[in-house]
């Protein structure tokens, strides 16, 4: 599942380090680009309620194995926008296309992952193991920016895109066939009469709450995972070299901080209860990503925005896997659902940051792009207060 994570991340952002290039080869503006970035997101967030009810249905294993062969499909077909055997499609829509059916098929990743996670691995260890798999997200984001800018400087994007592609498709295979070995997931039962599982979460306060947490989590992550490529190589102004490494070192922050902040998450599940406990890591983590962000957008040096920027990235996605253990502890049976929904509504914020990122850019400047993020975190803390409060008076 770490591997898939990897494969899957890996192959969400090298869009993002293609960017500079494609927007001059096909003369794409920032928001046109911001465009494509969020036709992914679109459909990546409508298909992840319907994926996550499929993972409860349905062998989680199987769809892991459907999705990602149609992740390296789709990924291949990026290779073909603007060619001449796409000549009659433009490159534009080309890529509207393909990443749309991206999203369509890579949105299975976590609700199938949170299936094979409750059934492999006992309760108390959700939020370490779920830590790991999102530190998957981490290692691909990071290798990324160094492995496929060298990739396109000896082969083109064109090759590159087809190399990703054909490598996700063979990583689908192997998948299938190792997981056929381990136990099958467990369905979800449900008692005579009762409510749809979807209602009965949505009537819950706390899993209100949990979902306008993530959703401002999301925005501040996908501003990282869309633009910093471009913030540092375009408006810094650091060398294609430098700027790889930096967000080499953003994406590692999250690889160490996403296990850690899950480990410790538990460790205070344990000390201080269910009700009190998920709240810890979340709460410390996004006050100091505030902190830290507010000081890297303003740091004149850009070996101290680099370091306060990764400091802020790491220590924000710290919350995630104490979100997921939560909507794992209030699903009960039905964690397929409630991790399709949590993502579902989580990621409309991941949907709007790279749109709206370069629109308060161009209107006020890239500070406020980034500071914009930073009051997502502010709202987020917020909801995780609220949340812990109402999970102990309930």
């Amino acid at each position: 599942m770490v591997a898939l994570s990897t494969a899957s991340y890996f192959d969400r952002t090298i869009l993002s380090v293609a960017a500079p290039v494609l927007m001059r080869d096909f003369h794409f503006s920032e928001p046109v680009m911001g465009t494509v970035f969020s036709a992914f997101l679109l459909s990546y967030t409508l298909c992840m309620l319907p994926s996550g009810w499929l993972a409860d249905k349905w062998d989680s294993r199987l769809i892991l194995a459907v999705s990602f062969l149609g992740c390296g499909a789709l990924t291949c077909l990026l290779a073909l926008a603007g060619s001449t055997v796409g000549l009659a499609i433009p490159a534009l829509l080309t890529f509207l296309v393909a990443r749309f059916g991206f999203g369509l098929f890579a949105a299975p990743l976590f609700p199938s992952c949170a299936r094979l996670i409750t059934t492999w691995y006992p309760r108390d260890r959700a939020a370490s193991i779920q830590g790991l798999v999102t530190a998957g997200a981490a290692v691909g984001s990071a290798l990324s920016p160094a492995l496929f800018s060298r990739w396109i400087a000896d082969y083109g994007w064109r090759t590159s895109f087809m190399i990703a592609g054909v490598t996700t498709a063979l990583l689908s295979t192997i998948w299938h066939i190792t997981a056929a070995r381990a136990p099958a997931p467990q369905r979800a039962k449900r008692k005579p009469g009762s409510r749809p599982s979807i209602v009965a979460l949505l009537l819950h306060s706390s899993f209100r709450w949990l979902i306008f947490s993530y959703f401002c989590l999301c925005y501040f992550e996908y501003i990282f995972y869309y633009w910093i490529y471009y913030y540092l190589r375009e408006i810094k102004h650091l060398g294609s070299g430098e700027t790889v490494l930096a967000v080499t070192i953003l994406m590692a922050s999250m690889g160490i901080m996403t296990p850690l902040g899950g480990w410790v998450s538990d460790r205070m599940v344990s000390r201080f209860g269910p009700e009190r406990g998920p709240g810890i890591v979340p709460i410390v983590g996004l006050l100091c990503s505030a902190i830290f962000l507010f000081f890297g957008v303003r740091a004149s040096d850009v070996l101290h925005t680099v370091i306060l920027l990764s400091l802020a990235f790491g220590f924000a996605t710290a919350a995630e896997a104490p979100s997921w253990a939560v909507a794992f502890h209030l699903s009960r049976e039905n964690v397929g659902t409630a991790g399709g929904m949590l993502n579902t509504l989580g990621n409309v914020g991941g949907t709007l940051a790279p749109v709206v990122t370069p629109l308060l850019a161009a209107r006020w400047g890239w500070a406020s792009g980034l500071y914009g993020g930073g009051v997502m975190l502010v709202l987020s803390v917020t909801s995780w207060l609220v949340l812990t409060v109402k999970r102990y008076e309930n």
